[in-house]
């Protein structure tokens, strides 16, 4: 075959260095930009027809919900719940945050691609169940930012949702509906999800820490009562959580 120069999507191409750029050049002065530069830069370098995208983005899809649900496998038996805003398997809350943020995203991907192919609705409800166990998750580490950026994935979802049918009648009470579905779902699987964080690893295994948290005190690093002090507990997270919430509302209040 004759060799030919590789087609790429310009604009998307141009948003991307644009980004990588701003990460290489920021004040973290470390070196990973560069690499990620490159090997993600190779994407925008390969040929794929519409078959080949729609197969990597669904594997992708794929890959991020599995390896979810390896990694907070792991954290849910081995890592205790000892910190005010839950660390799941990283040493910092908002990087679990962020880890949460992306899942969620890739299932509301996931749910997208459902509806389009007309899966059955017990997949499509699964999707959606899916999507508020992530906010859950997110709320555990209290970061406000991936919250409010789950909620906004969520609503700008169901909103892309409804106006891609072919029927658009009812398209706002719809949206409502169904983000009061997705709000009802979390607030009912809170609970679930705190108490499985809290108290699987506390009951079953020995904690996991890693090498930067040895000497923190206030870590659990053995076996213990299920009932010791240092596990967080129901009343203090919801007291933090509204606490945050209410720092932001304050915050943005002052702006305006």
């Amino acid at each position: 075959d004759e060799k030919k120069l590789p087609k790429m999507n310009r604009s998307f191409f141009a948003l991307w260095c644009v980004m990588m750029f701003g990460m290489i050049f920021s004040k973290n002065e470390r070196l990973w930009p560069v690499l990620f530069f490159f090997c993600f830069g190779c994407f925008y370098l390969t040929d794929f027809n519409k078959e080949e995208r729609s197969a990597l983005f669904r594997g992708g899809l794929n890959g991020i919900i599995v390896g979810f649900i390896i990694v907070q496998g792991i954290a849910t038996f081995y890592r205790a719940y000892d910190e005010l805003r839950y660390v799941g398997m990283y040493c910092n809350s908002n990087m679990n945050a962020l880890f949460y943020l992306m899942t969620h995203t890739a299932i509301l991907c996931k749910w997208y691609q459902m509806q389009k192919e007309g899966k059955a609705i017990g997949w499509r409800c699964f999707a959606a169940v899916g999507s508020a166990i992530l906010i859950c998750y997110g709320m555990l580490t209290i970061g406000r930012t991936a919250i409010l950026c789950m909620v906004f994935d969520e609503i700008l979802f169901l909103c892309i949702n409804q106006y891609t049918k072919q029927s658009r009648r009812f398209a706002i009470l719809n949206i409502v509906l169904r983000l009061a579905a997705v709000g009802l779902t979390c607030a009912i699987l809170l609970p679930v999800v705190f108490s499985v964080c809290r108290y699987v690893p506390a009951h079953f295994y020995t904690p996991l820490t890693m090498p930067t948290e040895q000497e923190l005190g206030y870590k659990i690093h053995e076996s213990t009562e299920i009932d010791d002090p240092r596990y967080m507990t129901w009343e203090r997270f919801i007291e933090l959580f509204f606490g945050r919430l209410g720092e932001l509302k304050d915050s943005v209040e002052k702006q305006a």
